[in-house]
């Protein structure tokens, strides 16, 4: 009958299964080890040790995960007995008391669906009478001649009649109103009581047999989703003499639906959700045949350009991150980025070291963004290294550093001229790393407590010490500013996730970048930020244009000159970067003039840079020169 009114007024009634086999024995079991992936979770279940007494013992492991795939469970038996099969249902209803209200509002249900049923009876009756009373009305009485008393006694009558009928048919209405009303109300006080769809846990029967002493223990694995893990670093740095301290951290989150307590924990970097197919080639015509159209779900899949600041100098390193994501990438030497965005995803933020962030909108797939510088510059910051009982000694061994004090009490260094604070680092947890043929995996080696809302932990895995080489770096041709660089060797065994990078040099937080060992190179190269205390300015020293070859061609010959000033107390080492240009043409020549010494160049690219040493309170000049011969239809700016 609940069927029938819901298909007669629009309600579907909640479907609640509960399980009538009194045979069926409860298994109290504990989630023993959880295997977090990058989208998903592997859980382990251990039931208590049981006696099979009887052949299709059925036993229950219930309140499991609503996010389980149930084409991922594995069931093993310790000890005397043999699976018979494995099932799962739906756990509508997990607690006694809320299922026998369940119950009763079940029954009230059933109640008022009789009683609307019954009024909806009634109301047919009602309405065959009127049709009965309007079809012997039309009769008229052929066969009498009715006199007029009798006439008005029949007018009274059929008038009585109807006015009953419509009576009542008003309250049986409102009656069924109510009724729908009151029964709506229950259904909606039913549906509070329990779980709904995804929110429904599973319960997972195992049908057993005895075999031998027939004590068993179960053991039951499965993914869920609902749970992963991401990626993030601290990067410190200490002294330029000294390696780079990387902390990797694991992002890890689950709403499965059940507390993971204190379960032995570990961080896999395979995805198991992307596919294992092989992809095919397909053959490749010219001209290209036409594809049919497929419906996209975004507006660009690829979003690439360049990162200017406001005066339209290439940002080196500039930081492009897919909001919401640890997905991103790097600005080359061109300050050029390219980047894939996933589905659903359209928001891109760019950082950089001095300059203020900036989100834009992945709509267009050539995309130049400008920053705005911030008032963020290098001063004096904080350094947090390992211990060092000997700062000193640590200081005389390397050019521009110099420092004073023991890590026993507060102690300062200064590395060209930049004034460091050393202070002790907290302990991270313990892992172990455990490398596969495929993939890699970090396990914690004490028990770890997950709860299930959906919030963010934070876990130190672990700290690597990284080789790395320090350097100013400055691009006069497009900026005036020094920028103050490190390079990172040796990460290729490390084992590296893509994950965004804290930045910590000196102690102090200095912005973020983001580690992608997919687009690293021989080096991973951090900016630090902008030295105020040094100035550098290329200038033009001199140019000269004549005619060459019978006044066909034009030559133009042009000296650069860069100055560099080292206001700090101690020497420092420059990285310039410049260039000189490169023919396209065959009548376009390009010869070398005067540059100073030491400018290691690409030929292909034509850039090049000095490592310019320049003493305290010092500066150096360096030079570039070349000649350019090109036909007068050229107008070129050298």
């Amino acid at each position: 009958m609940s069927i029938l009114l819901a298909f007669l007024f629009g309600i579907l009634p909640f479907s609640y299964d509960y399980p009538i086999d009194n045979s069926e024995e409860k298994l109290p079991n504990t989630i023993t080890e959880v295997t977090v992936y990058t989208q998903s979770a592997r859980i382990t279940r251990i039931t208590d040790q049981v006696k099979v007494t009887k052949e299709n013992s059925i036993f229950v492991l219930d309140k499991l995960s609503p996010f389980i795939d149930q084409n991922s469970v594995q069931v093993k038996l310790k000890g005397g007995g043999i699976i018979n099969s494995v099932k799962f249902r739906r756990n509508y209803i997990t607690d006694n008391q809320v299922k026998d209200k369940v119950q009763s509002l079940q029954q009230t249900q059933l109640a008022m669906t009789d009683s609307i049923l019954d009024i909806d009876l009634r109301l047919k009756t009602l309405e065959a009478k009127e049709d009965f009373l309007k079809t012997n009305k039309s009769i008229k009485g052929d066969q009498a001649v009715l006199t007029l008393q009798q006439l008005k006694e029949v007018d009274q009558y059929y008038a009585d009649q109807h006015y009953q009928i419509y009576k009542d048919r008003q309250s049986l209405h409102t009656k069924r109103a109510r009724l729908v009303l009151d029964q709506r109300a229950s259904m909606n006080q039913m549906n509070e009581l329990a779980p709904r769809g995804e929110d429904v846990p599973f319960d997972l029967i195992v049908n057993v047999s005895p075999k031998g002493s027939g004590s068993v223990t179960i053991e039951v694995t499965y993914q869920v989703t609902a749970a992963g893990w991401y990626t993030t670093y601290d990067m410190r740095a200490s002294d330029i003499n000294s390696p780079v301290q990387l902390v990797q951290k694991a992002n890890v989150y689950q709403n499965t639906g059940v507390d993971w307590t204190d379960v032995a924990l570990s961080f896999s970097n395979e995805n198991i959700e992307y596919s294992k197919t092989i992809p095919e080639l397909t053959p490749m015509y010219l001209p290209p045949r036409a594809q049919p159209r497929q419906a996209s779900g975004r507006v660009i899949s690829n979003i690439h350009g360049y990162i200017y600041d406001m005066d339209k100098v290439p940002l080196i390193g500039a930081n492009v991150v897919i909001e919401g994501t640890s997905l991103g990438t790097v600005t080359n030497i061109d300050g050029y980025y390219e980047l894939d965005v996933p589905p659903n995803y359209g928001v891109i933020e760019v950082s950089y070291i001095g300059y203020q962030s900036k989100k834009i909108q992945a709509v267009q797939a050539k995309t130049d963004v400008y920053l705005q510088e911030s008032s963020q510059m290098l001063d004096e910051v904080v350094v947090a290294g390992r211990p060092s009982r000997n700062i000193s000694k640590l200081a005389t061994s390397a050019v521009g550093i110099s420092a004073k004090g023991s890590l026993d009490k507060e102690s300062y260094i200064y590395i060209n001229g930049v004034k460091v604070k050393a202070e002790y680092e907290s302990a991270l947890p313990s892992s172990k790393l455990e490398e596969s043929q495929l993939n890699f995996k970090f396990s914690l080696e004490d028990p770890y407590t997950i709860l299930s809302d959906g919030k963010n932990n934070e876990i130190g895995l672990r700290s690597v010490e990284m080789d790395a080489d320090f350097a100013y770096r400055a691009i006069p041709k497009l900026s005036s500013s020094v920028y103050l660089t490190a390079y990172v060797d040796d990460w290729e065994d490390k084992n590296l996730t893509i994950g965004n990078m804290n930045l910590y040099f000196e102690g102090g937080y200095i912005g973020q970048s983001l580690l992608n060992p997919k687009q690293l190179q021989d080096s991973i190269v951090l900016s630090l930020g902008v030295d105020s205390k040094i100035q550098i300015e290329r200038s033009r020293k001199s140019l000269f244009t004549k005619k060459v070859g019978l006044g066909t061609k034009k030559s133009t010959s042009v000296v650069y000159e860069t100055v560099i000033k080292n206001q700090k107390s101690t020497a420092i080492e420059v990285e310039i970067w410049d260039q000189i240009p490169i023919s396209t043409l065959k009548e376009i020549e390009v010869t070398k003039g005067e540059i100073s010494k030491g400018f290691d160049v690409q030929e292909t690219r034509g850039i090049g840079q000095w490592k310019a040493k320049v003493k305290p309170r010092g500066e150096e000049s360096l030079k570039i020169g070349y000649t350019v011969k090109y036909p007068r239809k050229f107008n070129f700016v050298l």
